[in-house]
């Protein structure tokens, strides 16, 4: 029987923040303003949703020993540079 697991940072970040890393690293990257709009949930989203959440690695880590080596800031920065050097060549 398999096993799952939660591969994250452990650490909680809301939706709106990071978003608001996304768009300020876009932002530094292009110099263009990033903005962010707020819309109301839809209509018959589930109620398990709108709830705060974060995620326990301690399973994966004791079936792999991998932790998190950097940041999820630096996690956003890093992807945001890749992309913006594939978009450029």
């Amino acid at each position: 029987i398999g096993s799952s697991f939660n591969v994250a940072s452990g650490k909680g970040t809301t939706l709106r923040e990071a978003f608001q890393l996304v768009a300020q690293q876009v932002e530094n990257v292009t110099r263009k303003k990033i903005k962010i709009e707020n819309v109301p949930w839809p209509d018959g989203v589930d109620s398990i949703e709108l709830r705060n959440f974060v995620a326990d690695i301690t399973n994966f880590y004791k079936a792999t020993d991998w932790r998190p080596l950097i940041s999820f800031d630096e996690g956003i920065e890093r992807m945001i540079s890749f992309y913006m050097k594939r978009l450029a060549s």
